[in-house]
């Protein structure tokens, strides 16, 4: 049997043993504790890469890219941006008129055009919208006096609403001297109706021929109230040099003359016609050489 002794030596040297395993196994957990939490600045790159984060999708921005080109293809949107523009000529033709048109309650229509240009039917739509935005009702229309025209019934007109009728000269591009039918039509019917007022929708105007010129300020200057429109500068810039203030061959600034937007404007903005009108088309009849106007 072992001693009390001897017995105290060994439990002594198993007590030690134990202690210094315990701190060896301390120090080595202190290290790997602090290697996990301590901040990488290097080393050897993973065996295994990481795998790529998901990108987000990114959203696609409202506003076009570009400008969108008006289309008939009716699955293409049409041009954005132009609507407050239309509105704005809009705005001025009502404006304008509001002024030429005062005091004119009746109105009878001369100088349209029938033509297969789809721009004079558009004017004559648009002047109606215009006439009726100013509460202005319209009665006769006569392209000439001497063809189609039933010229008693017309005066008739006039005079029965007198003195809230007038006659309205229909605007577009014919106001010129190479045409040999429109503008010396035009002439004709102011020295007819010399004591009526008359008003004009906006002409795009080019007169070249001196004698043309001549007879247009001879006739136009004797009438007693007469009032033009152009729907572009070069044209309005004719009229300030022949009837404005220093004007020649007539009285100054006896013809008023104002510069206004096209009448067609008047539609506004309407993207219905381009949806709801059945798109056609004719074949163009064969071409046809003419002599020089």
């Amino acid at each position: 049997m072992l001693s009390t002794r001897r017995l105290s030596s060994i439990l002594l040297a198993v007590f030690l043993l134990l202690a210094a395993i315990l701190f060896l196994n301390s120090n080595s957990t202190a290290t790997t504790l602090e290697k996990l939490t301590r901040p990488k600045t290097g080393g050897p790159k993973p065996k295994h890469p990481q795998q790529p984060q998901p990108q987000a999708t990114p959203t696609p921005s409202k506003e076009p890219a570009g400008p969108v080109a008006v289309s008939y293809d009716k699955t293409t949107p049409p041009t954005v941006g132009c609507e407050s523009i239309v509105a704005d000529l809009q705005r001025r033709l009502i404006e304008a008129y509001q002024q030429q048109f005062r005091g004119i309650r009746y109105a009878n229509i001369y100088g349209y055009l029938e033509t297969e240009n789809k721009g004079d039917a558009a004017i004559w739509s648009a002047q109606q919208i215009l006439l009726s935005t100013l509460g202005i009702d319209s009665m006769e229309a006569c392209r000439f006096l001497d063809k189609g025209c039933d010229l008693a019934r017309y005066k008739a007109q006039l005079d029965a609403h007198k003195p809230h009728s007038a006659i309205l000269m229909a605007g577009g591009g014919n106001f010129n001297d190479y045409y040999t039918t429109d503008h010396p039509s035009r002439l004709a019917m102011v020295r007819e109706f010399r004591d009526t007022p008359i008003r004009a929708f906006p002409q795009s105007i080019y007169m070249t021929k001196d004698d043309s010129i001549r007879k247009t300020e001879e006739i136009f200057g004797a009438h007693s109230d007469l009032q033009l429109a152009a729907r572009d500068r070069p044209s309005f810039d004719w009229l300030q040099k022949t009837f404005g203030p220093h004007a020649k061959g007539t009285v100054p600034d006896k013809v008023r003359h104002i510069l206004t937007p096209d009448v067609a404007f008047m539609f506004g903005n309407r993207p219905d016609f381009r949806l709801n009108t059945k798109k056609t088309s004719v074949p163009h009849p064969p071409s046809r050489v003419c002599a020089p106007c």
